[in-house]
């Protein structure tokens, strides 16, 4: 009986080592699979931080293009503006000097009727 029961304890004893090796297994397996998937989670966070800063990258890129675009119309807009304020400004100079030049003309003609050349009337 005493031989029976050794040989229990020990198939028990064998039985907790197996199982204690087969836990030891599982323990490392687990421990792998979670480094696997902290490096995997890593790996995501990093490749959406890249992808969410090469978005904003492009959209900061696409701001500036459309800043430069705007104040080279802008610019534009000034120079056209200016040209146009010249050209309206050189008219009304014009149209006002030759305004002036015919209301000359007129009084020269209204004083060359009223005193007439060689008349000294008018001295």
């Amino acid at each position: 009986m005493i031989n029976n029961n050794t040989t229990a304890i020990n198939d028990i004893f064998n039985r907790f080592n197996d199982l204690a090796v087969e836990s030891t297994h599982t323990l490392i397996d687990s421990s792998i699979n979670a480094q696997r998937q902290g490096i995997s989670t890593l790996q995501n966070v990093l490749n959406a931080t890249q992808e969410s800063q090469s978005a904003n990258r492009e959209i900061a890129n696409r701001v500036v293009r459309q800043a430069q675009t705007a104040q080279g119309l802008w610019f534009q807009f000034a120079q056209e503006a200016f040209r146009t304020n010249l050209d309206t400004f050189n008219r009304t100079s014009d149209q006002a000097v030759n305004n002036a030049t015919e209301t000359a003309e007129a009084v020269n003609k209204q004083v060359n009727k009223v005193v007439k050349p060689g008349d000294t009337a008018g001295k």
